[in-house]
Parts: structure tokens; sequence; C-alpha cells
């Protein structure tokens, strides 16, 4: 979303500058049909210059086969800018084997570091095009200085980013919290939606991230379905049993985006299950 309406303000300020939005509906049964959407897209709208895709979605937690969308897009001369804000610490990442021009992604979600920590990969050949916004103070053509000593920016929480990534290491690396992450997913899934009598997101199991996965809530009485909804519920559950949802809104109605990661155990996932039933109990049931 904050890429999208980044999109959209140099759209608003800038004649001539148009964003088109894939829809993307459910359900979404192969990578097939996601890449056939981006085809269609691509078709309809030859002026396209640049193609922004989302490697995990967050709304939705769909991996995107950003393998096969990138040649796609490089093929009809069209520049590809990845927004991997969920995929360090989710997914291998080989920046240079992706082959996107741009790609950026945070460190704080999935990778353990201090928030405002990110990364920023420009392919070679764009590198001469590449400015921050504060202009830095050391002058030199190296895109990386020129990112450097802008103006009196705090510089703390990008120095927690390479202990990040040792402590990455020192866990047992991405296969590692694989194999502890997964197993738990699955069963704080299954366990929800037996529970509450629901059901997942219906993806192919090829695009659902690894870590993430989104749990159908029913439609809930004087709450609308709006960005202020979404907060309403997640609310409601803080101020009453002080856990922490993230409520989203995907293809007309509520889901909970369920998540896993090395700290969580079993006993965060029923005192969530309990939360949401005390509260929501009649349409939960």
């Amino acid at each position: 979303m904050c890429v999208k309406n980044a999109a959209m303000f140099i759209a608003n300020n800038n004649p001539g500058v148009e964003v088109v939005v894939m829809a993307i509906n459910l359900p979404i049964l192969s990578k097939q049909q996601l890449v056939d959407s981006l085809l269609e897209m691509l078709n309809c709208h030859r002026g396209i210059k640049l193609a922004i895709l989302d490697h995990i979605t967050g709304p939705s937690g769909i991996l995107f086969p950003i393998e096969d969308m990138i040649p796609l897009c490089h093929q009809r001369g069209v520049m590809v800018m990845v927004d991997g804000a969920h995929a360090p610490g989710q997914v291998e990442l080989n920046l240079e084997e992706i082959g996107a021009d741009f790609y950026f992604g945070n460190l704080h979600k999935w990778c353990y570091s201090a928030r405002g920590c990110s990364i920023l990969y420009v392919n070679p050949k764009h590198s001469d095009k590449v400015n921050p916004l504060v202009t830095s103070k050391v002058e030199c053509p190296r895109l990386r200085n020129r990112f450097l000593m802008q103006g009196s920016k705090d510089y703390t929480a990008l120095c927690s980013s390479s202990a990040a990534v040792e402590f990455l290491q020192d866990i047992g690396g991405l296969s590692a919290v694989k194999n502890y992450n997964e197993p738990m997913l699955k069963w704080a899934t299954d366990m929800l939606c037996k529970a509450w009598n629901t059901t997942t997101i219906p993806i192919h199991d090829s695009l659902k991230a690894p870590f993430m996965i989104l749990i159908k809530l029913p439609d809930i009485e004087n709450i609308p379905l709006t960005p202020d909804g979404s907060k309403a519920i997640a609310l409601s559950v803080y101020q009453k049993h002080k856990v922490h949802i993230a409520a989203t809104r995907v293809n007309g109605h509520f889901w909970l985006r369920l998540s896993a990661h090395v700290y969580n155990t079993k006993d965060d996932y029923y005192k969530l299950r309990d939360a949401l039933m005390d509260i929501y109990l009649p349409q939960l049931s």
C-alpha cells in the first residue's frame, strides 16, 4: 500500500504519468493464473515503462512468481521494481539471480533488525540514475556513497542490521527457521480453522508465503468493511485481551493474517483463539 500510494502521488503531480493496477481475483488456482493476468495488463497497456511487483503481499500473504513475471516484463522493454517488504527472512534471496532492475525489502519484519532497516538493490546499469531524496554530503559517483551522510539522519537502527544477520546464522540460518515456523503455522492454521469453523484464503500452495496465511473472519455486525473496520477489530481484541492481530480486507471479506516466527509458541495461538471467540463468539461459532 505504501508503494502504491507513492506511485499515485507521483502520477497525481506529474502530467502524463498514469498508474494502472492489476486486479487479483480469488481463487488463484496456479502460478500461471497470475502470470497470465500480468501478460494481459502488459498487452492492454502498451505504454507501461515500469512494473512494480510484490514479492510477498502484506494484506494477502501471496508469494508472487516473480521469477516468471520479471522476464515477461523485460521481454516487452518494461523495467521491474520489486517490493520485497516481507521477503528477507522468509525466502532465500539472490538479488542478481532474481534479475529485477530495482529491489527493496525490510529487515525488521522477518530478519530481526530494528525498525528502519531495509535493503536496496539497483541493477548496475541503473546506478547512475538513482539518487536519495536528501543529497548526501559525500560527492561521489558510487551509488552507495550517494546515500551516506544524509543530513542529520540517525543511523543507529541501521547498525543493528549486521547483528540481525549474525543472529539468523547463529540460530541455524533460514532452513532452521523454516523447520520451526512452517509446522507451527500449519498447526495453528488447522487449529483455528477448526475452532472458528472457517477456511483459509483460496490460493495454490505454491503461492502461499512461508510464514503467513489468511484465515477468513465472519461478517461482523456494525463493523463496516473498510480500513477503519479492520482497525476496529484489531483494537477491540487488543483492548480486551492485549493480543495484537492483523485484520485485513481481501475480496470483500475480513481476514486474519496469521503469522509464525521463532519466538511464537502454541500458547500464543490458543490465546488468539480464545480472544476472538470471547469477543465475536456468535459469528465464529
